[in-house]
């Protein structure tokens, strides 16, 4: 196996890898959004507006995680800083849950980190991070 063939097969393990993991921590919010949950009480003080929202959201919220165990990404973005060092994104049809503690960043498609994976390998381009928006050295740039 050469070089190349072996960069390719780590990578995709990795990706593979990472799949995985977003799908099942989904699986464990969507489990977890299935608890019995509290009925707001309609009374004087309070408005049937707050429940009415509240399973609004409560749907949309299951919605997003049950795409999210079906499709956990559609697209493996890495960018590489000014300094060199290289952050992997998995960029997603939908919103995003935290896995921070797992070392993945995932990124809607309609964030500013999720229109990286539209660009052409290789390309510059801006991106703020860290809240630092007026700091030109932000600077990434993405590769395959």
């Amino acid at each position: 196996m050469s070089e190349n063939e072996a960069q390719i097969e780590t990578m995709a393990l990795e990706s593979l890898e990472s799949f995985a993991t977003i799908s099942g921590a989904a699986h464990d919010h969507l489990d977890a959004a299935r608890a019995p949950f509290i009925q707001i009480a309609d009374n004087s003080w309070t408005n049937p507006d707050a429940d009415r929202n509240r399973r609004r959201i409560d749907k949309e919220n299951a919605q997003t995680h049950r795409l999210l165990t079906e499709e956990p990404a559609i697209a493996r973005v890495a960018v590489v800083d000014e300094d060199g060092v290289t952050t992997n994104y998995y960029i997603c049809r939908t919103s995003p849950i935290s896995l921070a503690s797992k070392g993945i960043k995932l990124a809607s498609y309609r964030s500013q980190v999720g229109r990286l994976a539209s660009l052409p390998v290789g390309s510059d381009h801006t991106l703020f991070r860290d809240g630092q928006d007026d700091d030109p050295d932000q600077e990434a740039r993405s590769k395959a």
